[in-house]
């Protein structure tokens, strides 16, 4: 308990100093002063939006704990056979279902992935060539598989995060290819949506690894969208895994410190997605957006009790477990309705996870992710002032 205290004062310290940044260039967020249409009529207002983790389909982070950098162009090897495995082409049918089962307003993508490929590759020479080559775009794949099945929506908005290239095994002369991984936060909207004030952001604490000479950038998207007479701020973010506590607990806990400063600038309501990585209901980043910035978890509002504990986290990263294997709640959807729009209620959610019953399985066996994804239908009403 006083280590959690201590964390809480660094943080309220590092609030203060972010916010007293002097240069830090105006973000479209604090220029957010509508707070509603001027026709704003009485009658309830609701909104569907989606959080969804897509998996980058491969274990990424047995790179970050390899030992030895000779080890790295075999463990990529083996990354990408798991990668065809877990067969993206295949999933985005099953993502593409659920998008068109729930027909969300806003959808938040996290991990939307595009590998690219030099053949042969340059890297262990010392060069510096950028892998150009498209292996698969993830978002291109989804949004095609999506206007398949006559589901018209279009990309709002897409911060690139991190982008790492490195060598991989293909023979045993030894040869190599270059494959390079760039990482993306998108928001889509539904076709026919107004939307405004886009901003795609970085956070400026990120995970550096100096000895492989990578970095893990991190960040948001955000659009203002205006749906059945009302605006809302629609943010988008994929914080740091902080799994292992330590110095990733406290970029996970900067990296939301510093949206959190931006959002409270803005004057409408704001709907806040995302893979946290942090569980509800005890972890520290979670408890700084519920308890410290006011912001109410939706799933505790839901009318729905089917699925009480809400679990979105984790199948196996190859996709194959027979049964369901979620065990804690790290994608969430926030929001933060009552903030100068006096009279504003939030009066019904109804929630619910996909991604979890085998019925969602593709027609290979796979899960859609490694993640459940969250939909929410968010009923808002004008009341008395």
């Amino acid at each position: 308990m006083k280590a959690l205290k201590v964390i809480y004062l660094i943080l309220f310290l590092s609030l203060i100093v972010l916010a007293c940044k002097e240069n830090d260039p105006v973000s479209p967020l604090d220029n957010q002063s509508d707070a509603v249409p001027e026709k704003q009529n009485s009658s309830p207002k609701n909104i569907t939006v989606m959080t969804r983790n897509i998996y980058v389909g491969t274990d990424v982070d047995r790179l970050l704990m390899a030992e030895d950098p000779e080890q790295i162009p075999l463990i990529v090897t083996e990354l990408m056979q798991m990668l065809e495995a877990t067969n993206f082409p295949d999933r985005a049918v099953s993502l593409a279902q659920e998008i068109a089962a729930t027909q969300p307003h806003l959808i938040g993508l996290q991990e939307v992935s595009l590998f690219r490929i030099q053949s042969p590759g340059d890297f262990v020479l010392g060069g510096k060539s950028p892998a150009k080559d498209v292996l698969i775009d993830y978002l291109d794949v989804l949004l095609q598989t999506m206007a398949s099945m006559d589901l018209h929506y279009e990309v709002a908005a897409k911060v690139e995060n991190f982008d790492i290239e490195l060598p991989m095994v293909t023979s045993q002369d030894p040869t190599f290819d270059d494959i390079r991984l760039t990482d993306y936060d998108v928001i889509l909207v539904k076709k026919g949506i107004k939307i405004s004030n886009v901003e795609e952001r970085n956070y400026r604490v990120k995970l550096t690894i100096p000895e492989m000479g990578i970095e893990i950038p991190r960040g948001y998207c955000a659009v203002t969208a205006e749906i059945n007479g009302m605006k809302y701020r629609f943010v988008n973010t994929h914080l740091e895994d902080a799994d292992q506590g330590g110095p990733l607990l406290k970029i996970q806990l900067a990296q939301a410190a510093e949206l959190l400063i931006r959002l409270a600038k803005v004057k409408i309501p704001v709907i806040l997605v995302g893979d946290f990585n942090s569980a509800a209901q005890d972890e520290p980043t979670y408890r700084l957006v519920t308890l410290t910035n006011r912001y109410k978890d939706t799933w505790l509002l839901n009318s729905s009790v089917e699925n009480p504990d809400g679990f979105t986290y984790g199948h196996d990263l190859d996709l194959l477990n027979t049964s369901q294997k979620f065990w804690k709640r790290i994608d969430h959807v926030f929001v933060r309705e009552e903030m100068n729009i006096k009279g504003l209620e939030l009066i019904q959610v109804t929630a619910e996870v996909i991604g979890d019953e085998i019925l969602d399985k593709t027609s290979s066996g796979l899960w859609p992710s490694d993640h459940g994804g969250v939909v929410a239908e968010l009923i808002f009403e004008k009341g008395c002032k």
